[in-house]
């Protein structure tokens, strides 16, 4: 019952080594594991990659946020030049209230016109308008403006 290539004083039993002199049994590593380690192994990379995938996602939504905060502002400006362009006077002209605008997306505009406080400069005394134009949009993340104020002054 000696196993050739064991070490003398030892008999080889299926799982079990036992030695001849007094001890303990000494049980035999199992087999089996590598599905267990490929299955944990498997879970560790689905997590990698779910995570990297949540980042790009991110990454994408604030590039489409940030693209959205341009165009809501250069239509803020548009509005603002167009009011100033009618001249002291006129401002509230054309302004209005909850303009829709269609431009890669949806946007309201509000234009409000109001006077504001005379100023002296340079010893002269003169009148002024303020112009508040606000955009707004919806994203995914909620809903997001743009207000742009400006003044004429006469």
């Amino acid at each position: 019952d000696v196993h050739h290539g064991a070490r003398p004083g030892t008999r080889r039993w299926p799982g079990l080594h036992l030695p001849m002199t007094k001890g303990a049994f000494v049980r035999k590593p199992s087999r089996g594991y590598i599905m267990l380690e490929g299955a944990i192994g498997g879970a560790m990379v689905a997590v990698a990659v779910f995570s990297m995938l949540v980042n790009l996602a991110d990454g994408r939504t604030r590039n489409v946020i940030g693209g959205r905060d341009v165009i809501a502002s250069q239509l803020a400006l548009d509005k603002v030049e167009m009011q100033r362009a009618r001249g002291f006077g006129n401002t509230a002209t054309g302004c209005a209230a909850g303009e829709t605008i269609q431009n890669q997306g949806v946007y309201t505009r509000d234009c409000v016109p109001a006077g504001c406080a005379a100023q002296t400069m340079f010893g002269v005394t003169v009148q002024c308008e303020r112009i508040t134009v606000t955009v707004g949009y919806n994203t995914s993340v909620g809903p997001r403006s743009v207000t742009v104020v400006s003044e004429v002054y006469q």
